[in-house]
C-alpha cells in the first residue's frame, strides 16, 4: 500500500497492523474503529480490511496516479471506441430510418396526390354524367314529341285515304243528271239528213197528247223499214225497231224511261 495509507484516529501506518475502510471512506486501525461507529462522522457504517484483495473500483484508490493515468488512458481509449461504434451504428439505423420515413412520407404523398386526382377525375365524371342525363331527359322529350306528331301524322295520313277512298266510291256509283241529253252513237248517222233532206214539219211542232197518239198512228203506217226516221228520236223503239239491227238498239238503249218526253 501507499505511505500515505494510515490510521485517521492514531496515524498509525498499514505496515505496522491492520487497517479498515468505512463506508464513509474514512481509514481506522482495528484499535480506534469500535461498535460499527465511526469516530469522525459519528454515524453507522461498515467495514472492509484494506489489503490487495479490495474490489476494483476501491482498489484503484489506493493506486498510484500515474499507473492509473496510463491504464485510464487505455480504458478511455477503449471506451470511445467502443462509444464511437455504437454512435456509428445509432447513427446508420437513423439514416435508414429516415430513408424509410422519407420514403413512407413520399408514397404517402403521391397517395395523397392520386387521391386528389381521382376525387378531380371523379367529380368531373359526376358531372358529366349530370349533363348526360339532362340530355337524355331532353332528348326523351323530343322522341316522345316525335312520337306524338308521328301518330298524329299516321291518323291523318288515314283519315285522307278513307275520304280519298270514299270519294272515288262517291265518283262510281254517282248518277247521271237527268237534263243531261242521250248520246246518239255515230253508228246512227243513217239517220241524219243530207243537205238536199227535209224534216217534216211536224216534227218542229208541239204535240198533244191526242195528236201524238194520232199522228204516230197514222205515221207508222206510212213510213216503211226503209225510212231514215222512224220515231226513235224521241227514244221511243218501235216493233219495228226493237227487231232492227244493232244502230237500233243502240239508240233505244240511250233512252230512259224516267225522262220526260219533252
Amino acid at each position: 500500500m501507499a505511505e500515505w495509507t494510515a490510521c485517521n484516529s492514531c496515524a498509525i501506518e498499514a505496515s505496522k497492523t491492520t487497517l479498515v475502510l468505512t463506508t464513509c471512506y474514512h481509514i481506522f486501525c482495528s484499535p480506534c474503529f469500535k461498535r460499527g461507529k465511526c469516530p469522525l462522522c459519528n454515524i453507522n457504517v461498515q467495514t472492509i480490511e484494506i489489503n490487495k484483495n479490495l474490489p476494483p473500483h476501491l482498489l484503484q484508490l489506493f493506486q498510484d496516479p500515474k499507473d492509473r493515468e496510463a491504464e485510464n488512458h487505455r480504458l478511455v481509449a477503449r471506451v470511445v471506441e467502443f462509444q464511437s461504434f455504437h454512435r456509428t451504428n445509432l447513427l446508420e439505423l437513423d439514416k435508414k430510418s429516415l430513408a424509410e420515413s422519407k420514403r413512407n412520407l413520399l408514397k404517402r404523398i403521391a397517395e395523397v396526390d392520386d387521391g386528389e386526382k381521382l376525387k378531380a377525375a371523379k367529380y368531373s365524371l359526376d358531372s358529366r354524367v349530370a349533363q348526360k342525363k339532362v340530355q337524355c331527359a331532353q332528348l326523351e322529350k323530343l322522341l316522345a314529341k316525335e312520337e306524338r306528331e308521328t301518330t298524329q301524322l299516321k291518323h291523318e295520313k288515314q283519315r285522307i285515304q278513307e275520304q280519298k277512298r270514299a270519294m272515288e266510291q262517291r265518283k262510281k256509283l254517282q248518277i247521271q243528271p237527268r237534263d243531261k241529253k242521250p248520246k246518239i252513237h255515230r253508228e246512227t248517222q243513217n239517220f241524219a239528213p243530207t243537205s238536199g233532206e227535209v224534216f217534216p214539219s211536224f216534227m218542229f211542232e208541239s204535240p198533244t197528247p191526242s195528236s201524238m197518239r194520232s199522228s204516230s198512228s197514222s205515221t207508222s203506217n206510212s213510213l216503211d223499214n226503209n225510212s231514215f226516221f222512224d220515231f226513235n228520236f224521241l227514244g221511243i223503239p218501235s216493233s219495228k225497231s226493237r227487231c232492227s239491227g244493232s244502230s237500233r238498239s243502240s239508240t233505244s238503249s240511250s233512252y230512259r224511261s224516267d225522262e220526260p218526253l219533252f
